[in-house]
């Protein structure tokens, strides 16, 4: 907080140390804002030291409070947050909010465990990916507002470190992704009732985040149903039950890219023969009926459409060098010019990037040069506010340079490892197959969407992936015992 305390125009540190009260209280009552990037090797350097002590805060002993939050409480509140995440416009906030102060509480006065190789690697991940810009801004600055998602990546860590000493049963997490499927269902015939919408986004800021979700929870309950059928035959119909309800709510969002994610899915496990005979082996009567229903849902979607939309206006463009505009409806065409632009950006700025703040105005300075179309044939607004690149890979390597892509990559590939690691010590380890589900999901997402330049979509990515690791970690760890 120190750090970052002051706003842009004003040098509060020449304010505090002359003992200007009065100038100190008129700046904190008349700036817009009270923060800032803390872009100066004096900022820096407290803002690194303050990141030291969070490190080594588990070694500082203190007393604990005789009081430890029960397993079930921490569950509940994970459901919670779950099923309000698409259904509500604030709750999963707050339910965000009580995880993480949850899992501060028994970071300073319970965490006192040796990590494993694996863990470190897989906590570094995010942490260093937290990191980075902070660092970056020294050389390129950038505004506050434009790494505010990146400390998503620094609450998941004390998130993830309680979660790997809770103790549930794989039947209490089955039952429980096929109850927010259907929740998720519910949510999106609510919206698909009541709202004028054509494409669902419920309370997501864009459809393709109610999209992603809903089909990565499709997937998830389709993925369940050999694991329950094998407990109780009836409990799989509450799995087909799921997949149907997450099938209808992706159905209604008319997208497009979220399908890459199925194929992902199906390479994962089609090439792990482990992963295939204990998840996807089972009765051709229950593939069969999802394969249908998923196809007259896809039928019925405007994703068809809109597929459909894309090829004919996108293949007029490349090969018959038709001309485009900028209102032909479902086009890729300007995303095609946004990712150009993206990789001109990328060589040009291969070490350090255009920076966090920078990337519209580079984006409207290659539209004046004559280096890609319009994304909008307006002179006011040429690039129609476009502030990312609709792919995480080139949007990170264009604003952060080379080092920020590998820190990305960094990222995916530790939790990878992370997962296969605990897999391989339990293989009945139903949380670690989940986070690889949620992790190979949100790589394909990254294709065409910048989770990034989302809170929700960053959020739930991080919180996911950090909630699975940690019981995958108690599976595993239960299990060598």
């Amino acid at each position: 907080m120190i750090s970052i305390s002051g706003p842009p125009s004003i040098k509060i540190y020449g304010i505090i140390t002359s003992l200007d009260i009065n100038r100190l209280i008129d700046v904190y009552t008349t700036s817009e804002t009270l923060f800032r990037m803390p872009d100066t090797y004096l900022r820096i350097a407290v803002f690194s030291f303050a990141i030291s002590l969070l490190i080594i805060l588990p070694s500082i002993n203190v007393n604990k409070i005789n009081y430890k939050i029960p397993h079930s409480k921490i569950l509940l509140i994970i459901l919670a947050f779950f099923i309000t995440f698409l259904s509500t416009s604030y709750l999963y906030n707050i339910f965000a909010i009580l995880l993480f102060f949850s899992s501060a509480y028994y970071y300073i006065f319970y965490f006192d465990s040796k990590l494993e190789k694996h863990e470190i690697i897989f906590i570094s991940s995010y942490l260093i990916f937290f990191l980075y810009p902070f660092y970056h801004s020294l050389y390129i600055p950038s505004n506050l507002a434009e790494v505010d998602n990146y400390l998503r990546f620094l609450f998941a860590i004390p998130v993830y470190l309680l979660m790997r000493s809770v103790i549930t049963s794989h039947i209490d997490i089955l039952n429980s992704i096929n109850i927010i499927s259907i929740i998720i269902g519910l949510s999106a015939l609510y919206y698909y009732l009541f709202y004028n919408d054509i494409r669902i986004r419920g309370f997501t800021s864009t459809s393709t985040i109610f999209s992603n979700i809903s089909l990565l929870f499709a997937m998830l309950s389709f993925l369940t149903i050999k694991r329950l059928y094998e407990v109780k035959s009836r409990y799989a119909y509450m799995s087909i039950i799921g997949a149907i309800a997450a099938l209808f709510a992706w159905s209604t969002t008319g997208s497009r890219g979220s399908i890459v994610a199925i194929l992902f899915i199906l390479i994962l496990i089609m090439f792990n023969k482990n992963l295939r005979n204990e998840y996807l082996d089972f009765n051709i009567k229950y593939i069969t009926i999802i394969t249908l229903l998923f196809g007259l849902f896809f039928y019925n979607s405007g994703s068809l459409t809109r597929m459909q939309n894309a090829y004919e206006s996108t293949y007029n463009y490349i090969y018959d060098d038709a001309q485009h505009h900028w209102r032909h409806k479902d086009s890729i065409v300007p995303r095609l010019s946004i990712w150009n632009g993206s990789l001109n950006m990328i060589y040009d700025n291969t070490m350090l990037g255009v920076g966090l703040s920078n990337y519209n105005n580079e984006l409207n300075n290659q539209i004046i040069a004559g280096k890609i179309e319009p994304i909008r044939q307006d002179r006011s607004n040429y690039t129609a506010g476009m502030n990312h690149s609709h792919n995480q890979f080139l949007d990170v390597f264009a604003k952060t340079g080379i080092i920020g892509f590998l820190t990305l990559m960094y990222f995916v590939l530790s939790n990878y490892y992370y997962f296969y690691h605990n897999l391989k010590n339990n293989r009945d380890n139903v949380a670690g197959f989940m986070g690889l589900v949620v992790l190979t999901s949100y790589l394909s997402y990254m294709m065409y969407h910048t989770i990034l330049s989302h809170q929700q979509s960053v959020l739930f990515m991080t919180f996911s992936l950090a909630i699975f690791a940690g019981l995958s970690y108690s599976n595993a760890h239960e299990k060598k015992d």
